[in-house]
């Protein structure tokens, strides 16, 4: 808009710029819904993998699900330790020093498998959870970076008239900003490795949307 008035040429406004407003306004938009939609989704699923996590424990650290395990095999809560040798004779019988035998001489092509179903995500396991968690810090970063791009498109529409869709862009994006807020201490929580070790989760920060006032 400055280049335009700087060479005097105003028809380009309503050629050039409005339109141009209008498709950024239109992609922003949509990207705000589409985020939006991400995180209702995966908090939804993050908190039923949670949920599932108090109901069996053992299977949901073990990834070991109903389709996974042998015939023979339960997958029924338990009152049984967690600790090293029990989540390990749970499935086999073995002893403790079989177990830590065992333990040592895991394969790398067993090693390989835990990584491929980490990278995955396998679905309703531990790894799934890690996955989402993982998923929704990445969409923090995104609207983060989204941010100041929208701000300087709501303060373009304004200037061009488009108040009542630079309103409604400025409030999409604080209402999802605000919804993130809300997420982040929910599902950046600590949580147990396979081993049964707690881990610590850094919290991403979401930062305030600097809008226009008279929106």
């Amino acid at each position: 808009m400055r280049i335009v008035v700087l060479h005097n040429q105003p028809t380009l406004l309503n050629s050039i710029i409005d339109p141009a407003l209008t498709d950024a306004f239109a992609s922003t938009s949509s990207l705000l819904a589409e985020c939006r939609g991400q995180l209702k989704a995966q908090t939804t699923r993050i908190a039923e993998l949670r949920e599932k996590a108090t109901i069996d424990p053992l299977a949901y650290l073990d990834a070991v699900t109903e389709a996974d395990a042998p015939d023979n095999v339960s997958l029924a809560p338990t009152n049984a330790s967690t600790s090293g040798a029990s989540l390990f004779t749970r499935y086999t019988g073995a002893s403790l020093g079989t177990a830590q035998t065992g333990e040592t001489r895991k394969t790398s092509k067993n090693r390989r498998k835990d990584e491929r179903k980490r990278a995955r995500g396998k679905k309703g396991s531990v790894y799934e959870e890690e996955y989402l968690v993982n998923s929704v810090r990445r969409l923090v970063e995104r609207v983060d970076s989204a941010r100041e791009e929208t701000s300087g498109l709501v303060e373009a529409m304004f200037r061009r008239g488009m108040r009542e869709s630079a309103g409604a862009l400025q409030q999409a994006i604080v209402e999802l900003l605000a919804m993130l807020r809300e997420a982040v201490p929910v599902v950046f929580v600590p949580r147990l490795t396979e081993s049964g070790q707690v881990v610590q989760v850094e919290m991403p920060v979401v930062r305030e949307f600097e809008g226009l006032s008279l929106v």
